[in-house]
């Protein structure tokens, strides 16, 4: 079928909104990715300030190609969450990974601007969610996946990017690269 065109608004507070797909559409086109896709061998800190309106349903924030499996919620090659807004699936935040398998980290039932972190060293990635952005607390989770190479095996040194989709509100990103 013919892809829909990516719609995007810009907030007020300078964040960016995808906007125009209900909860249960088809969100396969509402993807942003990096430039870069040699990320498979790099050392990277990625950090996103995310936020749910009332209609939002998933926000999809990640590692790997991104692109939607055909008549999955899922998106191919990659490891990603699947942060449900509050008043969609009472922001069960899910890690994902192409191969079928999702496993709960935790829960985000509260409103707020969140934050999750992406940090990979060497072949290690680690996921952090910091709800409501305030720092190290009791309510933070996250997971480590110990050899991101062996579990998202197609990845190459020219299609591992890191993306932002769904629908939600992406206040503020930073990618910083390490030794």
């Amino acid at each position: 079928h013919d892809a829909l065109p990516i719609s995007l608004e810009k907030v007020t507070d300078g964040g960016l909104r995808f906007q125009g797909v209900r909860k249960n559409d088809d969100y396969s086109n509402n993807l942003i990715v990096t430039k870069d896709r040699n990320l498979l061998d790099r050392n990277f800190v990625f950090e996103v300030l995310v936020t749910f309106q009332p209609n939002d349903g998933i926000a999809h924030i990640g590692f790997g190609t991104g692109r939607q499996e055909p008549g999955a919620n899922r998106r191919e090659n990659s490891t990603f969450l699947r942060f449900h807004s509050p008043d969609f699936g009472e922001g069960k935040v899910e890690l994902a990974t192409s191969e079928k398998e999702t496993v709960v980290m935790g829960t985000v039932a509260q409103k707020g601007v969140h934050r999750v972190c992406f940090t990979k060293e060497g072949d290690s990635l680690t996921i952090l969610v910091d709800p409501e952005n305030d720092g190290p607390s009791d309510d933070d989770f996250e997971t480590v996946i110990s050899n991101v190479r062996e579990q998202l095996p197609s990845l190459t040194s020219k299609n591992a990017q890191l993306f932002l989709g769904g629908t939600a509100t992406y206040t503020a990103t930073r990618l910083k690269f390490m030794k």
